[in-house]
């Protein structure tokens, strides 16, 4: 096969500029690395007494200062929120962040920024469910830590089942011209067989594993997060079964 002089040059000039490319440019699709606040089978932990669930409290603390790399960040936030709780939550995170090496601070130039906060706290409609009063305190500081982070924030607290779809339309068209998206949600989870639901304010627990069918999906959720580097989901609930 032939080539011409010119295409020759033009080839090793691409080359070139590929070579400068950051690895998050260079990559051809979007990056989505989950965090779970703890592992399957396990349960988190909510006060009422200012300080939420401590998983959050640690978010918005390393969202604050951290410098390192996000496999850092990961590393710092599961092994603090371990020793915080003494081993009652043991946070996850996926195996592909390993070759991410975005930092949150300091904010490069141009960077756009999105986050959706959704949380679910009150379930005084649903038939049984505890309400969450942390997670309604993790709400504002969640929101406001990633504001910090020069994040637009969309906040979502105590949305109905038939008012969610369209919150997570909206936020897949405003993540989409978003370089980097992040999703923040709490609530009451419930995972069986490796699939995991999230409780709307007015789920039926008295339906049991049946009523699941129309609970919400966490995978998505998560999906709506559509940003062109980058996407970052955080689940702060539980993801027990709880159901005989």
């Amino acid at each position: 096969m032939r080539t011409s002089d010119g295409w020759t040059r033009r080839a090793a000039a691409i080359a070139g500029a590929v070579a400068l490319l950051t690895p998050l440019e260079a990559q051809a699709a979007t990056r989505r690395v989950q965090f779970w606040a703890t592992s399957s089978g396990g349960e988190t932990l909510d006060s009422a007494d200012g300080t939420g669930n401590p998983y959050a409290t640690l978010l918005i603390y390393l969202m604050g200062v951290s410098t390192h790399p996000l496999p850092r960040f990961a590393a710092d936030l599961r092994d603090r929120t371990l020793e915080i709780t003494a081993g009652a939550m043991t946070p996850e995170t996926e195996p592909s962040l390993i070759d991410t090496p975005w930092v949150l601070n300091p904010t490069p130039r141009g960077e756009k920024r999105v986050a959706l906060v959704l949380t679910f706290s009150d379930y005084s409609a649903s038939d049984g469910a505890p309400s969450l009063p942390g997670a309604a305190q993790d709400a504002s500081r969640v929101a406001r830590a990633f504001e910090n982070a020069d994040f637009i924030v969309t906040r979502a607290h105590d949305p109905t089942r038939a008012q969610l779809p369209g919150i997570l339309a909206d936020f897949a068209r405003t993540s989409a011209r978003a370089d980097v998206a992040a999703i923040y949600s709490t609530g009451h989870g419930v995972e069986v067989d490796g699939v995991q639901y999230v409780l709307h304010r007015d789920h039926r627990i008295g339906d049991g594993i049946a009523g699941l069918a129309s609970a919400a999906r966490w995978q998505d959720i998560a999906r709506s997060a559509s940003a062109r580097r980058l996407d970052l989901t955080f689940w702060a609930g539980c993801r027990n079964n709880p159901f005989p």
